[in-house]
């Protein structure tokens, strides 16, 4: 699968993802109401370099959220402990699990959320538990998403932890995580329905969504792959679904199957937050 310069990545996820780079930070924000915070974690059922991997396992051992005008608050794991370890292939099909427990912030407009990774690696039933290079010594996400927390209110976060970008083969036999995040505050899925003759003989689907850079409609040079997951065949038809999507923006459905291909645009106007769109306006999807 295609990979991509991880410089133009964090260039061009903008808001709508979160990329890891190294930064400190202490402190919080003040303000003269308070409302209530959440957050929790989920993947989707991804594509992975290593074909028979049954458990990805990553630690966390910090969390953050940056205020403007403000600083750093510090927010407890929903373990209550220094370091939370998640089995994250267990979170998918839109299940999540809590990443911190509601908990009362000062009120206002928040502009940062940060995520430190300590520790990661992936299981598979062949070759045992394979180690996930970190590249510096305890990386930690910093990018700009804004959210705000209405005073006496409350505002839930959900983190997509996307494994389908995030596990890198290195070309010598090892692998790193180099974490792509989408962060959204309300559920935006994809759906679709794969008929089962578009299988042909395989036991199994990709799907590819991209994110149509330049809103052409089409798979062009600009694009890149905003997510991918394997769909098993199932009933006939089989039935897929893309959570978590960053609203609003312009994508690319790709389906492939046993040489088989099909396409779809989806405009940014059709995925407004918090709604489903239906691929093939809800028909099977043939090819």
């Amino acid at each position: 699968m295609k990979r991509l310069d991880y410089g133009f990545l964090f260039f061009l996820f903008m808001a709508a993802s979160v990329f890891l780079v190294n930064c400190g930070g202490s402190g919080g924000g003040s303000g003269g109401g308070t409302g209530t915070l959440s957050m929790s974690i989920t993947d989707a059922k991804p594509t992975l370099p290593v074909n028979d991997i049954v458990q990805v396992v990553v630690t966390i051992d910090e969390i953050q959220v940056h205020k403007s005008g403000g600083g750093w608050t510090r927010l407890e794991l929903a373990n209550g402990a220094t370091e939370y370890e998640l089995e994250l292939l267990q979170y998918y099909d839109g299940d999540t699990t809590a990443l911190v427990l509601p908990v009362t912030l000062s009120s206002g407009r928040y502009t940062q959320v940060r995520l430190g990774v300590r520790e990661a690696y992936m299981v598979s039933t062949s070759l045992g538990n394979i180690p996930l290079e970190i590249p510096s010594e305890n990386l930690k996400t910093d990018k700009n998403f804004e959210f705000d927390l209405p005073t006496g209110g409350t505002s839930a976060i959900t983190i997509d932890f996307d494994l389908s970008q995030s596990i890198v083969a290195t070309g010598t036999g090892t692998y790193q995580l180099k974490p792509v995040l989408h962060v959204v505050k309300e559920q935006t899925v994809i759906e679709g329905y794969i008929a089962q003759a578009s299988f042909g003989a395989a036991d199994s689907a990709t799907v590819i969504l991209y994110w149509d850079y330049d809103g052409s409609g089409s798979i062009t040079a600009g694009d890149v792959i905003y997510t991918s997951l394997v769909v098993e065949k199932g009933a006939d038809p089989t039935v897929f679904r893309i959570y978590w999507v960053t609203p609003s923006l312009n994508y690319v459905v790709k389906i492939e199957a046993d040489g088989g291909t099909y396409t779809e645009a989806v405009a940014a106007a059709q995925i407004p937050e918090g709604t489903e769109y239906m691929l093939n306006e809800g028909d099977p999807i043939s090819f």
